[in-house]
């Protein structure tokens, strides 16, 4: 659980200032972690479990963030409202017909209503479903907070964050908001942890060292990178297509072809590089004035930051930190500026494919706190 606190101003309606205060991870207790890695696997989770799940998480978010904002009380620091995004147990961003309507979702869980009770703060949170409502996959959904975060007038800025799928934003020098281009570009940590565990029975590949000791298996990855989602026109992905489903194709795959634990993994790792780099192809870049940024935990995976190096073709890589914000906790602040405009009411536009388009929503469900009743 990532916890950033961000101070934030607005100039006007549609500009902000924002000042980084600090911020912690917190790690989940190991039985509600198995339990979340569990709904996310099965192919058919009951609804039972992931109600229960919701409000399970939703008491660990409050109650962690309590104790934050009790640290942060006595150094000084008042929090006025918390935005929560959630976990993801579900993304299903195609298309399908429900009682005769073209039904796009997305579920994140951990109750809101939860961590307002516990904190005494407003709560927001919710933010992929107003995108939904106009139509889109609701996913990326923060391209807007990062503009704000992180737009440059001299530098263009190519952010991918690599996370449990791998996503990048890109802000052309200068430019309005409305420029900005942000996607999916496919596997990131789900499909690496998933193999790590599996194969090495550990839960994520330290700094790379273990994807480092195999040879790429270019049979492999020509199956890799037949994969439907990077020929498609979507626009966001989930653990559905990069999670356990392709986690024990690989195993197979890797068994028949006679592949090392250590090879799999490798090439595992090149094909999450490989698919960052093809998405960042089809960008407009303004290559003499982009930077490349990178954040989320797979930034810390220096076997796999290394590749993208190469495949970068001499543009600058660095880690998001040198903008002022820690890797870690780049999500958490982007959706804390999502909060705050929901709270003003500034609708912020969702898709950054180039064209138009005539509402954007103001993203995200405002929770109030309990207030203690008095009686007449």
């Amino acid at each position: 659980l990532d916890l950033a606190v961000i101070r934030i101003s607005s100039e006007a309606r549609h500009r902000i200032k924002w000042t980084f205060l600090e911020g912690i991870t917190v790690p989940y207790p190991p039985a509600l972690r198995r339990g979340i890695q569990t709904l996310i696997a099965a192919p058919a989770p009951s609804l039972d479990i992931t109600l229960r799940l919701d409000q399970r998480l939703g008491i660990f978010f409050g109650e962690t963030a309590k104790k934050y904002l009790t640290a942060l009380a006595r150094r000084g620091i008042g929090v006025d409202a918390v935005a929560s995004h959630g976990q993801t147990v579900r993304h299903l961003p195609e298309t399908v017909r429900v009682a005769g309507q073209p039904i796009r979702a997305t579920m994140q869980i951990g109750a809101p209503e939860q961590i307002a009770a516990r904190t005494g703060k407003v709560t927001v949170a919710q933010f992929r479903q107003a995108d939904l409502a106009l139509g889109g996959e609701g996913a990326p959904i923060t391209t807007a907070a990062m503009f704000h975060l992180f737009a440059d007038k001299k530098e263009s800025r190519l952010i991918v964050n690599i996370g449990g799928i791998a996503n990048y934003f890109y802000f052309p020098a200068g430019k309005a908001i409305t420029s900005a281009r942000a996607a999916d570009c496919g596997p990131g940590n789900s499909l690496l942890d998933g193999l790590a565990a599996e194969l090495f029975n550990r839960r994520f590949d330290s700094d790379g060292r273990l994807a480092a000791r195999g040879t790429v298996s270019s049979s492999l990855l020509r199956k890799l990178l037949s994969h439907r989602f990077l020929r498609s026109r979507q626009i966001s992905t989930g653990r559905e297509e990069f999670g356990p489903a392709l986690v024990d194709k690989i195993l197979t795959w890797g068994r028949a072809d006679g592949l090392s634990k250590y090879d799999v993994l490798t090439t595992a790792t090149e094909f999450t590089a490989v698919a960052i780099q093809r998405a960042l192809k089809r960008l407009p870049l303004d290559r003499p004035r982009t930077k490349l940024y990178l954040t989320g935990g797979g930034a810390h995976n220096s076997f796999l930051v290394s590749r993208l190096v190469t495949l970068s073709e001499g543009m600058e890589v660095s880690s998001i930190d040198a903008l002022g914000i820690p890797a870690d906790l780049v999500e958490a602040a982007g959706f804390a500026v999502m909060g705050d405009a929901a709270l003003r009411g500034v609708a912020w536009p969702t898709k950054f494919d180039g064209r138009q388009r005539r509402k954007w929503p103001v993203a995200g469900a405002i929770i109030q706190p309990p207030t203690v009743a008095k009686e007449k």
